[in-house]
């Protein structure tokens, strides 16, 4: 979800708050879930997001990874030509 750079240091990413959202109701942690509610509804959300990743470790990354990942496979939109 970012490029590592040679000098050790993440490149700018841009995680989409859905992905963290599914992430979340998959753990079915009651936690995660306020977590990624405060983060919504903050201002400037790269310290809750990385008070959130910090707090809930590797499990809480693997499944945005997964709800990434999912996400970007599925069509953009459902439209009547489809049918």
């Amino acid at each position: 979800m970012g490029s590592w750079s040679s000098d050790g240091v993440f490149a700018y990413s841009s995680v989409p708050i859905v992905a963290v959202e599914e992430a979340s109701k998959s753990m079915n942690n009651p936690n995660v879930v306020d977590a990624v509610t405060r983060l919504k509804q903050a201002p400037e959300r790269t310290k809750p997001f990385l008070d959130l990743v910090h707090s809930f470790g590797p499990d809480i990354i693997e499944k945005i990874a997964a709800a990434y990942r999912k996400g970007s496979t599925e069509p953009l939109f459902h439209g009547a030509a489809e049918r």
